[in-house]
């Protein structure tokens, strides 16, 4: 990176938000849009898709899971962002979609790309965001939607916030935001 573009980036760094800004929240998959995709995608990316359903992790650390984070039914890892230490269940279509197996695939990774290497998190976002359009699925939403369903899914069937946490290593404010759609049902 050239010295002009690293002073623009602290630049923009350093600029305050404009008075009112407010960051739009993200968006969580509709359960048809994710039925859609997970019925017409292409193996590599369903089994990605599905693992970030599933988990709940952020995109980041769902592409370093590898086979040896499973144990006993269970994902343990820590988290990149917040070192959280997570223990995730493996949920019954998580264990199918890892039961499959692709015709490229690499032996320790859960998410690789098409040529069984390992993939880069923007790389993974637009090849499934670019899979979702092929399916015709219109405007897909961002990958961290994926998280949001997941906290969703969770409370739905009764886990606390605590238990939330343990599983996704977000901040109980965090779920409690994501959450706020369910209480008011």
């Amino acid at each position: 990176m050239n010295q002009g573009a690293i002073e623009t980036n602290q630049l923009q760094a350093k600029l305050p938000r404009p008075a009112g800004y407010k960051a739009k929240p993200w968006q969580e998959w509709p359960d048809d849009e994710i039925q859609a995709f997970i019925a017409g995608a292409q193996p590599v990316w369903r089994r990605a898709f599905v693992v970030l359903l599933c988990t709940g992790l952020r995109r980041e650390d769902a592409i370093g899971l590898k086979r040896e984070h499973i144990k006993d039914g269970m994902i343990e890892v820590a988290t990149g962002k917040t070192e959280a230490h997570v223990s995730i269940p493996v949920h019954g279509a998580l264990a199918a979609e890892l039961a499959t197996t692709l015709t490229i695939e690499n032996a320790s990774l859960l998410i690789c790309g098409t040529r069984g290497r390992p993939i880069r998190g923007d790389v993974l976002s637009h090849s499934i965001k670019k899979e979702a359009r092929r399916i015709g699925i219109a405007g897909p939403k961002p990958l961290h939607g994926l998280r949001r369903n997941a906290v969703m899914r969770l409370l739905e069937v009764g886990c606390t916030e605590e238990e939330v946490h343990a599983v996704t290593g977000q901040s109980k404010e965090m779920i409690r935001h994501y959450g706020a759609r369910f209480r008011r049902r």
